[in-house]
């Protein structure tokens, strides 16, 4: 679960995670940014890598190189995070606080621990 912001390394531990979900509240301060170009640095740590696997190459491309920095509904639009609150992917809703993320995240984490632990090693 994102809740503040995650630019350059925490940007790159969150895309090293199969699921994200970020806190969509209107008064959120949750972003991903992946600004190393803006620093003169490599987008090491795992976001060339990761990063393009989420998005795909093109678009991660384009956010590594201008320095991009998503909001909520950008990183949903984009697929950057897999919110589902109340089992629906609705991001214009303002009501969504960061323990409503939190409690989401450890729902789905049990949804995932009761399934064969054999089947869910070997697709992610």
């Amino acid at each position: 679960a994102i809740h503040g912001p995650a630019i350059g390394a925490g940007a790159c531990l969150a895309m090293a995670c199969d699921l994200r979900l970020m806190d969509t509240s209107s008064d959120s301060k949750a972003k991903l940014g992946f600004t190393f170009s803006s620093l003169g640095i490599h987008s090491g740590m795992g976001g060339s890598h990761f990063l393009p696997l989420a998005i795909g190459q093109a678009a991660a491309n384009e956010a590594l190189l201008t320095a991009k920095v998503f909001d909520p509904k950008q990183a949903f639009q984009a697929g950057l995070i897999t919110n589902n609150h109340n089992n629906h992917n609705d991001l214009s809703s303002s009501s969504s606080s960061f323990s409503d993320v939190k409690r989401d995240a450890l729902d789905l984490a049990a949804k995932i621990a009761k399934q064969n632990p054999l089947a869910t090693r070997t697709m992610v």
